[in-house]
């Protein structure tokens, strides 16, 4: 049996992204991916079943450059600063990778995510609740619903990333800025 090319593999991912950028998820096919990707729409089929197993492959991939799960394996930071690391570097990732990050928001709340990586991404929503409520227990941040909290910073870093320019020098300085005025907001 012939090992996968990795090449075909990024090139299929990377059009699968280019293509839910621009369609929703249930529009896209197996054979419009193999388009976009330049290659036979069997061969896909040789790599991927159905895509149902493509598309969660991609989310499996994407989530191992996840910040918040490099971060939940770093417990010997305060809490404070597991929190502001990863808004950094989810600010980074949401400057330098829309694409991905939209599929990243998009699929967990479509029909094909599997079981397993939905777990995960449950996983990550909790480790922010637990974020916010040892923040709460420190009496740093005060005492509103976790939940609620959670979701302004979604919000709060979703719409604060659209107005940052990828190609600007201030970046780190404007995301350092944006965590302080986040931050002002919720502390005690």
């Amino acid at each position: 049996m012939r090992t996968k090319d990795h090449k075909k593999i990024e090139a299929i991912y990377k059009a699968s992204l280019d293509l839910i950028y621009s369609v929703w998820i249930s529009w896209i096919t197996m054979s419009s991916i193999a388009s976009e990707s330049g290659i036979a729409t069997w061969t896909l089929y040789i790599y991927f079943k159905n895509k149902n197993i493509l598309l969660n492959s991609l989310f499996t991939e994407l989530q191992k450059d996840n910040s918040m799960s490099k971060i939940q394996n770093n417990s010997s930071l305060s809490a404070y600063n597991q929190l502001f690391k990863i808004w950094e570097q989810s600010m980074i990732f949401r400057i330098i990778s829309p694409k991905k990050v939209l599929f990243l928001e998009s699929f967990p709340k479509s029909k094909y995510i599997s079981s397993e990586n939905a777990e995960i991404k449950l996983s990550d929503y909790l480790f922010l609740i637990d974020l916010m409520d040892q923040l709460k227990k420190e009496q740093k941040i005060r005492d509103m619903d976790s939940a609620m909290v959670v979701a302004l910073w979604v919000w709060f870093m979703r719409q604060y990333s659209l107005t940052i320019d990828n190609n600007s020098d201030n970046n780190i300085d404007i995301i350092n800025d944006s965590f302080d005025f986040f931050w002002q907001a919720i502390k005690k």
